[in-house]
Order: C-alpha cells, then sequence, then structure tokens
C-alpha cells in the first residue's frame, strides 16, 4: 500500500468503541504502526452515541477525513453489495478489510494495514498485550472516582459487581430481538454461587431499572444499590470490585475485565444474542469465567 496506515473505524457505545481500540492496539503493536481512530461516526446528527476514549489514557491518532476517504470502499451501497460476496471473506477493497464473523479471526491480524471495519468483540485478539491495555485504558479522572463513599466501601468489603441493564434492551424491539433479555433467575443464581465461593460477599448493584431491581432483589445487608454518577465512573468503580458479575453487554464486559484482582471470580450469561440471531458468540466470555444460564426460556416476563 502506499501508506502504510493502520485505521480502526470506531461506532457503537463505550464497551465496543473499548474493543476497537484493543483490536487495533494489538495490530499496531504486531506491525510497528502507529494507530489511528474513524471517530467520524459520532459527528453524524442521527448518531445516538458520544464517543468516549478519550475519557482513557490511550495511545492513537485521529485519522483524517482524506485518510479514511482513501482506504475505504467509496460507496456505501456498493459496501452492502460487497459485504455479501462470501468469496471474499475480508477485504470489501485492497484496504478495506471487514468484520465477517463475530468469533475470533485469526488471519484479520497478519494485515500490517488498512482500514478495519468491525466489532472485534473477543480478548483473543489482545490477549498478547493485555497489560499494555489495561495501561492504555486506565481512567483520566481516576483520582475523581476514588473520592466517593462508594469506592471506599468497594474497596474495603469483600466486593462483587452485579450489573443490570434494562433500558434499550426491554424496551426497544430491535435490541430485544437481538439480545437475550435476561431474567432475575440468572442474576439470584450467579449471586447464589458467588456465595458458595466467598466469603461474605457484599453485592454492589449497578443497574439502569432500580425499580426493578426493589422489586426482584429483597433489601437486605449484604447489598448496595449504587447510585449512578454516569457510564464512566460506574465503568471505573465495577472495575474496583475484587468480583464480578456481568450482563451480556460490551460495557459490563470491560468492567470485569479491567479487574486487576488476579483470584477473581467472574460470572457471565451462557447466552450472548437471542437464538433467532444466528451467530458465534463463543470467543465473546473468556474460558476462565463461569458461564451460568441466562433462563431465557424460562418466562418470557421481562
Amino acid at each position: 500500500f502506499a501508506n502504510l496506515m493502520i485505521i480502526v473505524k470506531v461506532q457503537g457505545g463505550l464497551g465496543n468503541q473499548m474493543f476497537q481500540y484493543a483490536f487495533g492496539r494489538a495490530l499496531s503493536e504486531k506491525h510497528s504502526q502507529d494507530l489511528y481512530l474513524d471517530c467520524s461516526e459520532y459527528l453524524r446528527p442521527s448518531c445516538k452515541r458520544e464517543y468516549g476514549l478519550d475519557h482513557f489514557n490511550i495511545r492513537a491518532k485521529k485519522a483524517s477525513c482524506g485518510d479514511v476517504k482513501s482506504m475505504v470502499t467509496p460507496h456505501f451501497a456498493l459496501r452492502k453489495k460487497l459485504k455479501k460476496i462470501f468469496a471474499v471473506p475480508y477485504s470489501l477493497s485492497p484496504t478495506h478489510i471487514l468484520e465477517r464473523n463475530f468469533n475470533f479471526q485469526p488471519s484479520i491480524l497478519e494485515f500490517n494495514c488498512g482500514y478495519f471495519d468491525g466489532f472485534w468483540q473477543t480478548q483473543k485478539y489482545f490477549s498478547g498485550i493485555s497489560d499494555i491495555v489495561r495501561k492504555d485504558l486506565t481512567f483520566k479522572d481516576a483520582v475523581k472516582y476514588s473520592g466517593g463513599e462508594t469506592f471506599a466501601k468497594i474497596t474495603s468489603l469483600n466486593s462483587v459487581s452485579l450489573h443490570i441493564r434494562r433500558g434499550d434492551y426491554v424496551k426497544v424491539k430491535r435490541t430485544r430481538k437481538r439480545f437475550s433479555v435476561i431474567r432475575a433467575g440468572y442474576f439470584k443464581r450467579a449471586v447464589e454461587y458467588m456465595r458458595s465461593k466467598l466469603d461474605t460477599p457484599h453485592f454492589f448493584i449497578f443497574t439502569d431499572d432500580p425499580k426493578w431491581v426493589s422489586e426482584n432483589f429483597p433489601a437486605g445487608e449484604d447489598y448496595t444499590l449504587v447510585s449512578s454518577s454516569g457510564m464512566y465512573e460506574d465503568l471505573f468503580l465495577m472495575a474496583q470490585c475484587r468480583h464480578n458479575i456481568i450482563f451480556n453487554s460490551s460495557f459490563s464486559w470491560w468492567g470485569a475485565w479491567l479487574n486487576g484482582n488476579p483470584g477473581k471470580i467472574v460470572v457471565a450469561p451462557d447466552m450472548w444474542f437471542t437464538p433467532h440471531y444466528k451467530l458465534d458468540y463463543s470467543d465473546v466470555v473468556p474460558e476462565e469465567w463461569i458461564k451460568l444460564n441466562t433462563g431465557y426460556f424460562e418466562s418470557k416476563e421481562f
């Protein structure tokens, strides 16, 4: 290629962005190239997400419009058509590399330059540089987030984060059809599993639906419902817990992965997407994490 550049398209919510960054960082380390991020998605008036990687100590540059245009397939309609051509599994053009499958595709890491368009949601892409990724994804506002009462409590107890996301997973039909809406049974099984493995665990519940939590979890001395101060502080606090119970979301995933406790126990749902959404998601949850039944087939009540 005329210009050896690694450009990663950044898209989606914060957890997605973190996966895309970690994937790009692995590429840049492997091939000794600078990493560039295409963040133009967040300039679109229709975009409902915000770019969040500036809250971390990342090492990447912003790609210019010219850089992006020189490497992507120029017409969106053509990209959509070419995307369906199985005979060309990765490239939409010599420099436009598309993620064709949700599971780990090791051959992608052999590309030493290009425009990388995908989500890359598995640690297998960056497991060789875990220490680098953890350092890059430290929070710029860590001192601020460490000053509160919740942080002090988390670090003084045998803390377990319990992340319960409802919001669009329940209210938006398209999202509900794609993702497995986890029932209360999963969380109760996860809590009991932690109690069977840990001495005096204390559960810190992070949620966007405190009313649902109050209806499904009896108030007790070993529960603390965290009052959200924003997603960045929530993610920071989840990562400070000694153990984690996660939801099937990339945001929740990173709260557990960034937990630096070498003896941590992480409980994850065994179903990431609904059976109707035919994707191989077997590489999403790390092998050392514990998978429990989501309760998807137990009830249609959300």
